[in-house]
């Protein structure tokens, strides 16, 4: 609809509708200096109108209404509001499945490696996780955890066998050094030569033990990281050293050759004869 100044009015048709709302007739006995639009309802549907004046220049030429159902506007909103939650349901179904059947595989191999760890707890070392037939972080700390077990496991085969090795080694002084006190106690007054023997015997095992206690503290700290400082060294002057230290072993021709070294690499002399 557009009204004239005049106060004349043309519409197209069912535009005589608009006259009956108070929002179109508010908005013709007062234009609006701009375009305004707002939401009513037409006859029990939801309708959208529009009010713009007509200007040429700074002078009014009219009003312009235009309305338009918002009915099928509103349906198709429905209609998509209706199919995202539709689509949202679907995805958070399938979230929770997913999530659901990752955490409990996820879950599954966790109670599993805390099945093995109680296991090895009790003194079963034999047990492993095995491949879990994935290569995810499940995977990886399956087989992170069996090589963790299996250095363990070899570590304190060795610790057995070390402890074995050292008990056998320091029951023979103290067997020696307790059989010769045990002969000097059942005398009743033995001879100060026997004394000095006994003596001598057991403060000769006390040495052989104690010569053991300090091979196992070096054994001890050779474990640690820390336990040989690499430093650079000059080879011939070792070299000559190692000559010098060898020919007070025996009387026997000791040569030590002097062979070229490049910055990269050995080179070897003509003969053919490593130095």
């Amino acid at each position: 609809m557009v009204r004239l100044p005049d106060g004349t009015r043309l519409g197209s048709a069912g535009s005589a509708g608009l006259l009956r709302t108070s929002p179109v007739l508010a908005a013709l006995r007062s234009p609006p200096a701009a375009t305004a639009s707002y939401r009513s309802t037409l006859n029990g549907v939801d309708t959208l109108y529009v009010v713009a004046p007509i200007r040429s220049g700074t002078t009014a030429l009219g009003t312009l209404v235009v309305t338009a159902d918002l009915s099928e506007l509103r349906a198709d909103q429905d209609r998509a509001l209706a199919l995202i939650a539709a689509e949202a349901l679907v995805a958070l179904v399938g979230a929770v499945a997913g999530a659901y059947l990752l955490l409990r595989r996820l879950l599954r191999n966790v109670g599993r490696i805390t099945t093995t760890a109680a296991s090895i707890e009790h003194g079963d070392l034999d047990r492993r996780l095995g491949d879990q037939g994935t290569d995810d972080e499940v995977g990886q700390l399956a087989a992170t955890f069996d090589a963790m077990l299996d250095r363990l496991q070899a570590a304190m085969t060795v610790q057995r066998r070390l402890l074995s090795d050292v008990s056998h080694q320091l029951r023979t002084p103290l067997t020696v050094a307790r059989g010769h006190l045990e002969v000097l106690a059942r005398q009743e007054r033995p001879s100060m030569g026997e004394v000095r023997d006994t003596v001598a015997v057991v403060v000769d095992e006390l040495e052989h033990m104690g010569a053991l206690v300090e091979r196992l503290l070096m054994l001890g700290r050779a474990l640690e990281p820390d336990f040989l400082e690499i430093q650079p060294l000059d080879l011939r002057a070792f070299l000559s050293e190692l000559l010098e230290s060898a020919r007070v072993l025996a009387a026997r021709d000791w040569l030590s050759s002097r062979c070229p070294i490049s910055s990269s690499r050995w080179t070897w002399p003509s003969s053919a004869v490593p130095c």
